[in-house]
C-alpha cells in the first residue's frame, strides 16, 4: 500500500490558526476518505502564495526531491501558487520526481504538467481566483 501514502500542503495567506486548522482539517479528511495514510503536514500560515519561496514550500519541495514523497494532496491549485506559471513549476518538479498532485475542490490529480494545466484552465472558466 506504498501507493496510498500522502502528505498534505496548506496554505493561508494571512496568518489565522483557525482557518490553517479549519483547511488541514478537510485535508485530513479528505486523504481519510480516499484511503491515504498521511505522513506529514506541510503548512504555511500567512504566506502569500505569489512565489514558491515559502518556508513550508521549501520544505516539502526538499522532502520531494529527497524522493520519500509520492502524493502530495492540497485543498486546490491556488493553494500550492496563486499563479498558474508558478504552479506548473512546482507540478513539473513533482512530476521528475513521480508525485502526483491531489486537489479536493479542483477534483484533480495531476499526472502530468499539461493534463494539469488543461484541467486547471477548465476549472478557471468557472470561478474567479482572488
Amino acid at each position: 500500500m506504498d501507493n496510498k501514502r500522502a502528505v498534505v500542503y496548506c496554505r493561508v495567506a494571512h496568518a489565522d490558526e483557525f482557518t490553517m486548522a479549519a483547511q488541514t482539517n478537510l485535508l485530513m479528511r479528505f486523504a481519510n476518505a480516499k484511503g491515504y495514510a498521511v505522513d506529514e503536514c506541510y503548512c504555511d500560515n500567512g504566506e502569500s502564495g505569489v512565489t514558491l519561496d515559502r518556508p513550508e514550500m521549501n520544505r516539502l519541495l526538499s522532502d520531494i526531491r529527497s524522493g520519500n514523497i509520492k502524493t502530495v494532496i492540497a485543498k486546490d491549485m491556488t493553494r500550492l501558487a496563486r499563479d498558474y506559471v508558478l504552479g506548473m513549476k512546482f507540478i513539473d518538479e513533482a512530476n521528475k520526481f513521480g508525485v502526483t498532485i491531489v486537489t479536493v475542490h479542483d477534483d484533480i490529480a495531476a499526472i502530468s504538467m499539461f493534463d494539469s494545466l488543461r484541467s486547471s484552465l477548465f476549472k478557471s472558466k468557472k470561478r474567479v481566483m482572488v
